[in-house]
């Protein structure tokens, strides 16, 4: 990284002096180029330790920070948070109350951590408009830990008990995940357009009945917006 006279001497007492040590100017340190996809992980804290999966990238409407969202429960406000050894950020935001159980990270170096809209593990893209599906619905989930499964809607107005709190306006269905899928993306598909609309973000299981708070509600509690 720095050519010179001394740095060359210092390396060849380190090693040889032989003549087929050649010295170069290095063109600098490796640069990441990571993309940070709905639905993919592990992202996570370690002091307390917690992991979960990415949400959805998101853009805070105030100051036009680029960052990605998962859940309240995964990372605390005003943590370092980490993907694949390196931080991507500090926690902005983060709520498990009233209806929603998320956090927004602003991704501090977005020339190397990318937020981006492809779904993980796929080449379809997320789309940047929100729904509310009803009752019935077919809805699917991408969480680091089992990836990416399916279910119907069972309720769009379910409250649950989180940490001693209720909370409310949440959505039940009954596609399968486990620990680790926390954070993780719960979009829709409409055949019809091939769209795939931003639904929400998995919160968590009470017996076989999987939650998941709605994007619309993250993203007007955060002040977020697609």
């Amino acid at each position: 990284l720095n050519l010179n006279a001394t740095s060359i001497s210092t390396g060849k007492k380190l090693s040889s002096n032989s003549s087929a040590l050649v010295f170069k100017q290095s063109q600098g340190k490796l640069k990441l180029e990571v993309n940070l996809n709905p639905g993919c992980g592990e992202v996570y804290t370690i002091s307390p330790p917690s992991a979960g999966s990415f949400g959805f990238r998101a853009r805070r409407i105030s100051d036009s920070r680029v960052g990605m969202v998962t859940s309240g429960h995964v990372i605390g406000l005003g943590l370092n948070t980490y993907y694949d050894g390196s931080i991507i950020g500090v926690c902005s935001a983060s709520q498990e109350s009233g209806t929603i159980d998320a956090a927004f990270i602003p991704i501090s170096n977005l020339a190397s951590f990318t937020p981006t809209n492809t779904l993980c593990g796929t080449s379809n893209t997320l789309s940047t408009t929100t729904s509310q599906p009803g009752v019935g619905t077919t809805i699917n989930k991408i969480g680091v830990e089992t990836n990416a499964t399916s279910g119907t809607i069972l309720s769009t107005n379910a409250s649950v008990p989180s940490g001693g709190i209720i909370i409310s306006n949440l959505t039940s269905a009954n596609y399968l995940s486990a620990d680790g899928d926390s954070g993780g993306i719960v979009y829709s598909y409409l055949s019809s357009t091939g769209v795939r609309p931003t639904v929400g973000i998995h919160m968590g299981v009470i017996g076989s009945t999987r939650y998941f708070c709605k994007a619309d509600e993250v993203l007007s509690t955060f002040g977020l917006t697609r």
